[in-house]
């Protein structure tokens, strides 16, 4: 039994008579009779009788033709499914970031991607460095936003960004209306940073050691939101990516201002090393990568972001 005798058989059960089927399978009548014989002859039981002219299925027939239907809705699942892979139509990414990451640039390319794919979903994680590094070498998630430098065999990184810092000030400060701010500035400033986790704040402290001084930390967090919400309240002076700052300037609760340009804050944008990449997954890094490159700052700001390194071209 191959499967030109199937189809013989199922288009005349569909059509009702040889001349039906032969016409849905472009072949001619004698063909289809020659297809159903060898079918009886091979399944050892008739599928048809003739009655008064009409061709009939015997009850072994009707019995077997919805075996056959089985099959055939089983094998449209499979093209189907097969089209949605190809078609990028199904799938689900998960995406490990920093919080700096998931409340601006992440929820607006993941609207614009989902115009073009309406059918992805995503499953978004906010965690620590260390926890991102650990669960995209250990194939958790699907593509993961962290702070540069990452060095582990099991990760590849896509492209590394740079983006010049900025200090978030009380708005009425008289910090606030400077073009720019240095480390000198900040030498008797209380700050809010980041936690000793996050090489930002171990950069800043860095600078405050070469000039002999310590920094003055009122407060401490592993959020950036928390930064700025803290400098909101008047709690003291933040330098951050200049990301999460955007929302609590458009609440006019903080003011931003540029931090010297010698210093960047760098994060990439990184994958499994391990194994091949999906289609879908190969997409989704390019064309985040395309709405990096386009992103764009308020023009105040005078800030944009750098592709510095990329191993998706």
């Amino acid at each position: 039994m191959n499967n030109r005798h199937i189809e013989a058989f199922r288009a005349v059960m569909m059509g009702g008579t040889i001349t039906e089927g032969s016409r849905l399978l472009n072949i001619s009548q004698p063909a289809v009779t020659r297809l159903i014989a060898n079918l009886e002859a091979e399944i050892g039981f008739k599928v048809f009788d003739r009655h008064r002219g009409r061709l009939l299925p015997t009850p072994e027939g009707v019995q077997f033709y919805e075996e056959v239907q089985r099959s055939y809705v089983g094998l449209a699942k499979l093209a189907d499914a097969a089209a949605a892979i190809r078609e990028f139509r199904d799938g689900k990414i998960r995406l490990a970031t920093l919080s700096a990451f998931s409340a601006h640039l992440i929820p607006e390319f993941l609207a614009k991607f989902s115009k073009t794919l309406p059918r992805v979903n995503f499953d978004i994680h906010v965690m620590s460095p260390e926890r991102i590094r650990s669960g995209i070498a250990d194939q958790q998630y699907h593509v993961g936003l962290v702070f540069s430098p990452v060095d582990h065999p099991s990760i590849k990184v896509e492209f590394l960004v740079s983006v010049p810092l900025v200090c978030v000030v009380p708005p009425r400060h008289p910090l606030a209306k400077r073009h720019e701010l240095s480390i000198d500035d900040l030498r008797d400033e209380p700050l809010v940073l980041l936690s000793r986790e996050f090489p930002l704040r171990l950069a800043i402290e860095a600078e405050f050691h070469k000039r002999q001084a310590r920094p003055n930390i009122k407060a401490e967090t592993t959020v950036t939101a928390a930064t700025c919400g803290l400098v909101q309240q008047g709690l003291g002076i933040a330098v951050t990516e200049p990301f999460t700052p955007l929302m609590f300037e458009k609440a006019g609760g903080v003011a931003i201002v540029p931090f010297t340009r010698s210093f960047k804050f760098r994060f990439a944008v990184i994958t499994s090393g391990i194994g091949t990449k999906t289609r879908l997954l190969n997409q989704f890094v390019a064309q985040l990568k395309a709405h990096i490159e386009q992103f764009q700052f308020p023009p105040d700001m005078d800030i944009k972001l750098e592709i510095e390194r990329d191993s998706t071209s």
